[in-house]
């Protein structure tokens, strides 16, 4: 599932790590300056990252940070691309999150959610829109919302697939 969660200044996607022949599309793309015009499979498509980058005239944010090697050097090239800045999630904010969600008795084992959750309770944005390629737990392929209700979504997808 990919997130562009926009609030003005701040924007986050959400990219979960994809094959390695399209982080290499995508960098090149990057690199080459033709991001708004190539058409990246898999990832997010080129319309949405031209969107993307020819909107941003703030700081924003790519998050959660990577793992992977070749996802590591696509988010140094967005760091120097349109004033972008990487945010990390600590151990213990991640532990944080968790903890808030189990209050407002929203389990989950993932992580991701977890992140997200967080970061929306977390940082006053206004706006989400989902991009899902593949129908994941029943999202259209693009969908606005506020925050409070794509938390009130992910809650019942959770509990759905967790058969509650």
């Amino acid at each position: 599932m990919r997130f562009l969660i926009d609030k003005g200044p701040l924007v986050a996607t959400f990219i979960r790590c994809p094959e390695t022949d399209e982080c290499r599309e995508l960098l090149s793309s990057l690199k080459g300056e033709r991001c708004q015009y190539g058409d990246v499979q898999g990832i997010i498509s080129g319309y949405h990252i031209g969107e993307l980058f020819t909107k941003l005239s703030n700081p924003s944010i790519i998050y959660p940070p990577f793992k992977h090697n070749l996802m590591n050097s696509i988010v140094k090239e967005l760091e120097s691309f349109g004033n972008m800045r990487i945010f990390h999630m600590s151990a213990y904010h991640l532990d944080k999150g968790l903890e808030k969600m189990e209050e407002e008795r929203f389990y989950t084992s993932d992580v991701e959610e977890a992140n997200l959750y967080w970061t929306i309770k977390n940082n006053d944005i206004k706006r989400i829109v989902t991009f899902n390629n593949h129908k994941f737990r029943g999202f259209p392929d693009i969908k606005k919302q506020t925050p409070k209700e794509f938390l009130k979504d992910l809650k019942n997808f959770t509990f759905r697939n967790a058969g509650f």
